[in-house]
């Protein structure tokens, strides 16, 4: 299962041989920035009170999935 792509330095640090491909490709995507993670969450704070937001997922639309 690939983790959402998200702008960080982080793909820049795995050296794991396993994961090579993955990250090669995820330098290929655009990247979800802070701002958009902040934006899910403050959606789902400012529903409504008769409204339940049990999950959010957010990911790039670029990622196949």
């Amino acid at each position: 299962i690939e983790p959402g792509v998200v702008d960080t330095e982080l793909n820049n640090t795995i050296t794991d041989e396993s994961l090579k491909g993955f990250v090669e490709k995820t330098k290929k995507m655009a990247a979800l920035h802070a701002e958009d993670i902040a934006n899910a969450i403050l959606f789902a704070v400012e529903s409504p009170e008769h409204m339940n937001v049990n999950e959010i997922l957010v990911r790039p639309t670029t990622q196949e999935r």
